[in-house]
């Protein structure tokens, strides 16, 4: 598979692809091109239904620190991830009261963050998991203007 990939990269990086290809694997996303992991930092992730004030976003940074949006709150802090392995936290966040459907969902998502141990990354989704991998959630990236 590693030799299909290499010349894979040969002919994207003479024009013949338009897309590089990403290849997912337990140990986390590889660029096929330079088969090297998929970092995190410097990408912005949401539900691909929610956009506006309300949106739950998680963004990462450089030197593992994390933030973003609970729905109704922000929240910082940090993370790990290596080799298909993601931790958040320790994360702190604001303490405006919202109304209870945005509460609801927002006290989801900060579980959901609190819960995962893993997840699938590629160019375009990151997917949230558990220790035993279930699905936590579903994230689109979206990185800033």
């Amino acid at each position: 598979m590693t030799r299909r990939l290499t010349r894979l990269g040969a002919f994207v990086r003479m024009g013949l692809l338009a897309l590089a290809p990403v290849v997912l694997t337990t140990q986390g996303a590889w660029s096929a091109d330079e088969m090297t992991p998929m970092t995190l930092a410097g990408t912005v992730w949401v539900f691909a239904d929610e956009n506006g004030k309300k949106a739950r976003i998680v963004q990462f940074g450089a030197e593992n620190k994390v933030s973003g949006h609970l729905g109704c709150n922000r929240f910082a802090g940090s993370y790990a991830y290596n080799n298909g392995e993601l931790k958040f936290g320790p994360l702190a966040s604001t303490k405006m009261a919202c109304p209870p459907p945005f509460m609801e969902r927002e006290r989801e998502f900060a579980t959901t963050l609190g819960s995962t141990r893993m997840a699938e990354a590629s160019t375009t989704r990151l997917i949230l998991k558990d220790g035993e991998g279930k699905t936590l959630a579903e994230l689109v990236r979206r990185d800033p203007d």
